[in-house]
């Protein structure tokens, strides 16, 4: 008997259900966790006929029960997953391992078993799933978009020439704006692109995001229209984070554009932030680190989703619109991973949205920048190199240079570079050149050159993403550096600025 009680305390401590049925999956005993697990009473477990089946969710029913009795007739031991509707309506994820008792003629006599509540566990799963996927895809973006890069870069470039190069009369500067205007259009796009892929080149300063929110106030009451009433709750004392201003904006108008559009008929749009201590439970689901963050979450009266349509929101090109590219809300997941917080969305058929954004809070004063006018590009004689194995990018670089006055020599490759350096016999003030090359890479250039010509200052260009450029050392403190696609008139100012900065070492 004493052997009895402890074996019943040791059955009934366990963190899963025990139990025992008939070939029929008729119970005859149950442990008290079932009641903790999924809210049935033991006695509905035990009195209730064909409580198992009824119970199993409708999509796993028809697959579980023919397998479990293939398994009994064979007086086989098996398990199985299958999902479980709990007393309120939860849907819990089991894994049940199943012993077969057999006869005397070897048919099922009893079975016994053991079920384990996996739900986390599946969640997790899915979460990894989920985080492979938008990561690869993440990749192929970021490859994308080095190639267009690299195409519009020449196209912007030749563009902004030919609508210099015409007069306003000539019909042909119309055509040259209107490629210009397509350009730029492209050029948003791959930008999004690299947003997703979190591998943009991301300016972070310190930020109040009460007053990032304020300053948007009339732009977003502009933009989602008289019928949606817009309301902020910005909490006092909120903390600072760190994070590009610009792409934060982005993400705050990309979630009111989508607010807009599930309410057609009118409703309101709320925007709130609040400090977080989030813990590790919540951390988890959130895909950031436990600790202080500060939240901001954009949350709208309009149609809802339902489930399927929230695991698939911010993937590129899912969308549920007629019109609309599906790089929304990918925009905001790859600026906010990238900013090293984390997204969440709460929603449901007809109840409306909530985006939760978390950004880790830092510590500082944010300084406010006075406005800045842009100076007119300076003209220049010196000499500069540049290497670039895209031809297009290189006969334009070589031009704008040219049209600004310096003398411009160019290279295909590193090794084309180190023969004109050799050949050359004046000064070459400035290297201007692709990060990432066959055979040799823009800082091994630049390596080779320096220890030549110690004078000569550093300019590297690139269409690659973040991640490609820092692992070839370009990101480091000091080194000048110009993201792809860019105008004439920007390399113009990046050069002159290189030139004119004090020399460094």
């Amino acid at each position: 008997r004493e052997a009895e009680r402890r074996f019943r305390e040791l059955v009934q401590g366990l963190d899963a259900i025990v139990w025992e049925a008939d070939a029929s999956w008729q119970f005859s005993f149950v442990n008290q966790k079932v009641e903790k697990i999924l809210g049935y009473p033991v006695e509905q477990w035990l009195a209730e006929p064909n409580f198992w089946f009824n119970h199993i969710h409708s999509d796993d029913r028809e697959q579980v029960v023919s397998s479990c009795q293939a398994a009994a007739a064979e007086g086989r031991n098996h398990e199985f997953e299958c999902r479980f509707t709990a007393a309120d309506g939860r849907i819990v994820w089991l894994h049940d391992t199943v012993r077969v008792v057999q006869d005397a003629q070897g048919g099922p006599r009893q079975l016994t078993g053991v079920m384990v509540d996996i739900t986390e566990l599946k969640r997790l799963e899915e979460q990894l799933r989920q985080s492979q996927k938008m990561e690869a895809v993440g990749r192929l973006a970021g490859g994308v978009a080095h190639d267009f890069n690299n195409l519009l870069t020449a196209i912007t470039g030749y563009a902004d020439l030919l609508i210099l190069r015409l007069g306003p009369s000539d019909p042909r500067h119309r055509h040259a704006e209107e490629i210009q205007k397509a350009a730029d259009r492209a050029a948003a796009l791959t930008r999004q692109l690299l947003a997703f892929s979190r591998k943009q080149m991301l300016q972070p300063t310190l930020l109040d995001l009460n007053a990032v929110v304020r300053n948007m106030e009339q732009l977003l009451s502009r933009l989602i229209g008289e019928d949606i009433k817009l309301v902020t709750l910005l909490a006092p004392e909120l903390g600072k984070v760190q994070a590009d201003q610009g792409q934060l904006e982005q993400v705050i108008l990309n979630l009111a554009v989508n607010a807009r559009d599930a309410m057609p008929q009118g409703g309101t749009l709320t925007i709130a932030t609040a400090n977080w201590l989030v813990d590790e439970p919540v951390a988890s689901q959130i895909g950031v680190p436990a600790g202080a963050y500060v939240e901001c979450s954009v949350s709208d009266t309009g149609c809802g989703m339902d489930r399927e349509t929230q695991s698939h929101i911010f993937e590129p090109f899912f969308t549920t619109k007629k019109s609309g590219t599906g790089l929304g809300l990918a925009t905001v997941y790859g600026i906010i991973t990238q900013s090293g917080g984390g997204i969440t969305v709460a929603s449901a058929p007809g109840r409306g949205a909530t985006f939760q954004i978390y950004l880790p809070q830092v510590e500082g004063t944010v300084v406010l920048p006075g406005p800045q006018a842009r100076p007119s590009v300076a003209r220049g004689v010196e000499t500069v190199l540049v290497v670039e194995d895209e031809p297009a990018v290189r006969a334009l670089v070589q031009e704008v240079l040219q049209q600004y006055g310096y003398q411009a020599l160019a290279a295909a490759n590193g090794r084309d570079a180190l023969a004109l350096c050799e050949r050359h016999a004046g000064p070459i003030h400035l290297l201007v050149s692709d990060v990432v090359m066959p055979q040799m890479s823009g800082p091994e250039v630049a390596q080779r050159l320096l220890a030549q010509r110690p004078e000569l200052r550093v300019l590297y260009v690139s269409g690659y993403t973040d991640d490609a450029v820092v692992r070839h050392g370009v990101r480091e403190a000091g080194m000048a550096f110009l993201q792809k696609p860019f105008t004439p008139e920007t390399l113009a100012h990046k050069v002159r600025e290189v030139l004119a900065a004090p020399k460094k070492g």
